[in-house]
């Protein structure tokens, strides 16, 4: 449900003929770019960053949410972060908050021909082997800076969490007990951050 809070999620089911996922709430078209979109600091989160969101996580995880009772912790996988960094990137300068990428230079993942990329080509570009019935997951969200009242990474991931957490479908993407890995992946803009969480289960390739 697209309520006061900025935040969408997908989930997907691979098998032999196909997959299917959740309602997608497809929005507008990406919008004029942001001139202060701070390039420098889209990159791979830093060791005390990543360990910083997964611990956050994983403690709620450990506990149990409204909409699930406990699940084994996530591990962090670098696919899925670059993946999500790269979808974050994306929707920041191209201002739009949705799955499907902006079907601009920067959405890297885009197939050929195609109009856009998905969250699962992303996930298969940056390298996590998709595999026939494996479940992946995407969580999608931005923070504003004059609601979380600090520009600081750490109180806005915070936010972007419990973003997920009072959203039921999104809850149940982050609890869902088969996900073993899963990768942040945030950008920060003038006003806001966004920040994309995918997820997959346990595959052969780490």
């Amino acid at each position: 449900m697209y309520k006061k809070i900025a935040l969408l999620s997908i989930i997907s089911i691979f098998s032999i003929n196909g997959c299917s996922s959740a309602t997608h709430r497809a929005l507008k078209a990406p919008q004029k770019r942001f001139a202060n979109v701070e390039i420098n600091s889209n990159k791979y989160l830093s060791s005390q960053e990543s360990n910083e969101v997964l611990s956050y996580i994983n403690s709620i995880r450990n506990k149990g949410a409204k909409c699930a009772p406990p699940a084994p912790p996530l591990y962090s996988n670098g696919a899925l972060e670059r993946a999500a960094i790269s979808h974050s990137k994306d929707m920041a300068i191209n201002n739009f908050l949705q799955h499907n990428g902006s079907g601009t230079e920067l959405d890297a993942a885009k197939p050929k021909g195609a109009l856009h990329s998905t969250f699962v080509d992303r996930i298969t570009y940056y390298g996590y082997p998709v595999k026939p019935n494996l479940l992946v997951g995407e969580n999608i969200t931005f923070t504003k800076f004059k609601n979380t009242k600090s520009s600081k990474f750490s109180d806005n991931y915070k936010k972007a969490v419990d973003n997920w957490l009072n959203d039921e479908q999104h809850c149940k993407i982050l609890m869902n007990p088969r996900f073993t890995y899963a990768g942040v992946g945030y950008q920060k803009t003038r006003d806001k951050y966004y920040f994309t969480l995918d997820l997959a289960e346990k595959n052969v390739a780490k």
